[in-house]
């Protein structure tokens, strides 16, 4: 193990997080409900060979995803309760091999959606509990490989909801029974019987 990954190793064992590893090689960074920050998120690029990171109920605004510019085998991050708002988002780079992002409960709207861009194959996207409305839908409907939505406790209504039919490919949604009725969820599932 180089003297950088033992630092970065130290660091997030400091803040009671913990790596974990496939033989020599990084595979899992657990900072989950620890006191991590976006300065000590930045001190981490020495763990670029994650498979995932999990930053739950963390301090990371978002500041210290540039990080992750490195991190080509990333596949699972995880932000939820962050305060991570639509500039931090924006800070996420171009991350090919992506394909789970939880952004539940933080900040983040519409407009900060549009960072997706950057994650083309993501498979599983929760945004529950966020400023959401149905106009992220535009940039939902780019994700075509996506199986798994998380749209509980959102602003996305029946009309909206009804958009994503487009996404043949999505399995499984996490919806609210106050914003989305079952009517409306039940024409979804006539659209998409794999539902």
């Amino acid at each position: 193990m180089s003297t950088e990954i033992e630092r970065a190793v130290e660091l997030v064992e400091k803040t009671e997080g913990w790596v974990e590893f496939e033989g020599e090689q990084v595979s899992e960074v657990i900072l989950k409900e620890t006191e991590f920050s976006d300065a000590e998120l930045l001190q981490l690029g020495a763990l670029s060979d994650a498979r995932m990171i999990d930053l739950f109920q963390t301090h990371v605004t978002g500041q210290g995803l540039s990080v992750l510019k490195n991190f080509s085998r990333l596949e699972r991050l995880y932000l939820t309760h962050c305060p991570l708002d639509d500039a931090g988002l924006a800070m996420l780079p171009p991350l090919p091999n992506l394909k789970s992002l939880i952004l539940d409960y933080t900040q983040i709207s519409d407009d900060g959606l549009r960072s997706l861009k950057n994650v083309p194959d993501l498979q599983e996207l929760n945004i529950g509990g966020t400023a959401c409305t149905d106009r992220c839908l535009q940039t939902l409907l780019r994700l075509t490989n996506l199986r798994e939505l998380g749209v509980h406790e959102t602003h996305i209504t029946d009309r909206g909801i009804l958009h994503l039919a487009q996404l043949k490919n999505l399995h499984r949604l996490a919806w609210s029974p106050r914003a989305i009725s079952q009517a409306a969820f039940a024409q979804l599932e006539a659209k998409l019987p794999g539902l």
